[in-house]
């Protein structure tokens, strides 16, 4: 089994806080839907006759991927890995379904 490195959780945490926080500065996504999304159910009324649409949601994941774009994407503190560059070769290159790794052949 892998070893998970010590700080995953907490980076895990701090994650997660970080996008509430800034679903709450969003100001237009409903309180429930942000709560809902922590994990969280609001207490009294409120949470007894509120429900998160999917256009809730929708909305949750639009802002959150505009602001990674901008924020994280946008201002270099973390680059994609794709699109990867081609090989050379392509009349030799290894299909994308395979590793490239020598064939074992059984007798």
């Amino acid at each position: 089994m892998p070893e998970v490195p010590e700080m995953a959780g907490e980076d895990i945490y701090r994650l997660r806080h970080w996008a509430k926080a800034k679903l709450d500065e969003a100001g237009d996504i409903p309180r429930v839907a942000v709560e809902a999304r922590m994990g969280h159910e609001l207490p009294g009324v409120e949470g007894t006759y509120s429900e998160v649409t999917v256009a809730m949601e929708e909305r949750i994941v639009e802002y959150l991927q505009g602001v990674w774009e901008k924020e994280v994407v946008g201002t270099g503190l973390w680059t994609p890995p794709f699109p990867m560059a081609l090989p050379d070769d392509l009349a030799n290159a290894a299909s994308p379904l395979v590793s490239g790794l020598p064939v074992l052949e059984y007798e």
